[in-house]
């Protein structure tokens, strides 16, 4: 009987552990549950705000990183630019430090107003070496600003103001690639302007870019005379030419 009586409770006490919860426990379950999906979601959501601040961090050094790039590429320029270093020596020069402003920020007012103001300088360095009768000089600097911004056209048309004006009947220039070269065709050159020096007994100016080579003009036309006596001086300039002082103009 006492057996029988164990077995039942046993049975009653199973039954009751597989019975369904009541209401009260499944709802502090769900709020357990909701509690617990409401933390998850505020512990992401912090998560996310401070990635979030630690970016924009990063972002703002790294603009405040390259506004003082800038603002040193920009003061190199400058610098560079108020000494006419325009686009030489190589490693400090007005063109390739506002180049790289361009190259970190491709509408920086600054640069491209510098760019035009190497142009401006550049035309104007060609203005100053036409007075002077550089004109050779002048051209390189037009041939600068055509690199820099300005277009062919125009400089094609400051080329034209600046022109080399007409020799005079008794100026004869010099071909610079012959006379670099020192072969038969500057010899041919110089035997003809020799023939008018001896024809005329004139008097010669030699203007060579150096001495070296004025003395090398005026050893070549004295070995094409024989009997004449060559007499003249050497004045450097920038395009090599022979004048026959005593040639009527």
């Amino acid at each position: 009987m006492t057996k029988w009586l164990l077995v039942s409770l046993m049975l009653l006490v199973l039954q009751a552990c597989q019975l369904p919860l009541g209401e009260g426990e499944r709802q502090r379950d769900a709020q357990i549950r909701v509690e617990q999906q409401a933390a998850a979601q505020a512990l992401l959501l912090e998560r996310s705000r401070r990635i979030e601040v630690e970016a924009r961090k990063v972002e703002e050094r790294a603009k405040e990183s390259r506004r003082r790039e800038i603002n040193y590429l920009l003061l190199m320029a400058e610098q560079a630019l108020s000494s006419d270093r325009l686009m030489q020596p190589a490693s400090d020069n007005a063109y390739d430090w506002y180049q790289q402003v361009l190259a970190l920020d491709s509408v920086n007012a600054a640069a491209h107003n510098g760019m035009r103001q190497i142009t401006v300088r550049y035309v104007a360095l060609a203005q100053q070496y036409y007075d002077q009768g550089l004109f050779q000089r002048a051209h390189q600097m037009l041939d600068g600003a055509g690199r820099v911004s300005a277009s062919p056209s125009v400089v094609e048309a400051l080329k034209q103001q600046y022109k080399l004006p007409p020799a005079k009947k008794n100026e004869f220039h010099l071909s610079v690639k012959a006379l670099a070269a020192r072969g038969e065709l500057i010899n041919d050159e110089l035997i003809a302007i020799t023939n008018r020096a001896v024809e005329a007994q004139s008097r010669l100016l030699i203007v060579a870019r150096n001495d070296e080579e004025g003395r090398w003009i005026y050893r070549q036309m004295r070995s094409f005379t024989q009997d004449y006596r060559l007499r003249g001086n050497i004045q450097l300039g920038e395009r090599p030419k022979i004048v026959l002082l005593d040639l009527e103009t």
